[in-house]
């Protein structure tokens, strides 16, 4: 074996290290994301929270892991994905553990306030990982297979765990903390493995000096915007509601991880169609088709009488984030400039969570201002199926940004054939 064959082996032989560990960390993160977002709104309701405290928690938890993700996507640019990862892993595994022991509705505000700076650190440095070590033509089946893993893996996990806790002579709420308190050693093992990563952000160039801006320049961006976040603001009506309804069911935690796996198995769906076919029918247009599946759940939601129902809420929703937020995060990194894309993920993502912010909270006092007027199975079926209503009007500005898309494609198509 001569020098040349040697350096390709060890370099093979790396690449293979890289690639599991970049599993390894989307199942840790998968992990924990899951069990806390799937249990951490059941505890709140747990520890009494209101409908206004759920829209405030809501509210915090988007606005908080969005509001500094352009600051440390700019970070992750400038000094690289590794460092800001695993303090964000660090935040996140500590604001975690604390959440799990917290009684008051006041402060669990706080906390998962800490715990969402923790995720504004590791979104955009992930994706913008993620943009490193792939190109524009792999880039959509590179986050669609590494998201399809991490939602296999923590599906199963949870399914066990569910399975496990409900044979322990504890109160359904302690056992939502005992969920909440295992999400933390997820995020923990991802600051682990992160320290074992080697960096992808190789260039020895400080990101250009890029502002807000700049950014908002680029007309391509602008447009993109200005359809997708009237959406982003109507989507957030159901979160501080959404709550009540599964809380009112009384699952226990079989039940919530079987509704867990029921999104799961949409959402793997829609991840695997998204990383093979986004590309070809193009990537505006599996959004507004993964938009347009997220209006049925609302819907759902406003006449589920018994948890099971819920499965067929969360089946569309997991089909509808599969097929959406893959080819989004694809859409923004094909957008971005090469230097900083970290920069363009955590603006985007910050005024998604300005607006869900907004949305929440204005979804929250409607609702717990019309509570006293009206029965609260009627509210809750004829308030849901309204935002249902609207979520399918927001879909429009959408589906003519895929026709432009569509328009883009048949004429660079017809180009190439003349040319």
């Amino acid at each position: 074996m001569n020098i040349e064959t040697e350096l390709q082996v060890d370099s093979t032989e790396e690449q293979k290290k890289q690639s599991l560990k970049t599993k390894l960390i989307a199942i840790a993160q998968s992990g924990g994301q899951k069990l806390l977002w799937d249990y951490s709104s059941l505890l709140a309701k747990g520890v009494g929270a209101t409908h206004i405290q759920m829209a405030f928690i809501t509210a915090i938890q988007n606005l908080g892991s969005a509001l500094l993700q352009g600051v440390f996507g700019r970070l992750s640019d400038n000094f690289g994905r590794k460092i800001i990862l695993f303090i964000g892993f660090i935040v996140t595994t500590i604001s975690t553990i604390v959440l799990s022991f917290t009684t008051s509705p006041i402060v669990f505000m706080i906390i998962i306030a800490c715990y969402s700076i923790g995720m504004s650190m590791t979104i955009p440095s992930w994706m913008a990982l993620l943009g490193d070590i792939s190109t524009d033509k792999t880039r959509t089946r590179l986050i669609s297979t590494l998201s399809m893993i991490g939602t296999i893996f923590s599906s199963i996990i949870m399914l066990i765990l569910g399975f496990i806790t409900d044979y322990l002579p504890w109160d359904t709420v302690r056992k939502y903390r005992a969920m909440i308190f295992i999400a933390a050693f997820f995020f923990a093992l991802a600051a682990l493995i992160i320290l074992r990563f080697k960096e992808t952000n190789r260039t020895k160039e400080k990101a250009e000096r890029t502002s807000v801006r700049v950014l908002f320049k680029d007309r391509k961006f602008i447009i993109f915007i200005a359809a997708t976040m009237p959406w982003w603001f109507v989507m957030s009506f159901l979160w501080p509601i959404s709550p009540t309804v599964i809380f009112n069911l009384q699952p226990n935690n079989l039940q919530v991880a079987i509704l867990s796996i029921s999104f799961s198995a949409g959402i793997v769906g829609g991840q695997w169609f998204s990383g093979r076919y986004a590309d070809r029918i193009g990537r505006r247009f599996t959004i507004f088709i993964g938009f347009v599946a997220l209006c049925v759940v609302p819907i759902v939601f406003a006449f589920a009488y018994e948890w099971y129902i819920i499965i067929i809420a969360n089946i569309f929703g997991g089909i509808g984030n599969g097929f959406a937020f893959v080819s989004l995060n694809s859409e923004i990194l094909s957008m971005a400039k090469p230097k900083i894309k970290g920069t363009y993920t955590g603006t985007y993502n910050l005024l998604s969570g300005i607006l869900t912010f907004v949305g929440s909270f204005v979804s929250g006092v409607i609702f717990q201002s019309l509570e006293p007027k009206f029965e609260l199975s009627l509210l809750l079926s004829v308030y849901l199926t309204c935002v249902g209503v609207a979520r399918i009007l927001m879909t429009i500005p959408v589906l003519f940004l895929a026709m432009k898309e569509k328009n883009h494609q048949k004429t660079d198509e017809h180009t190439i054939r003349n040319s």
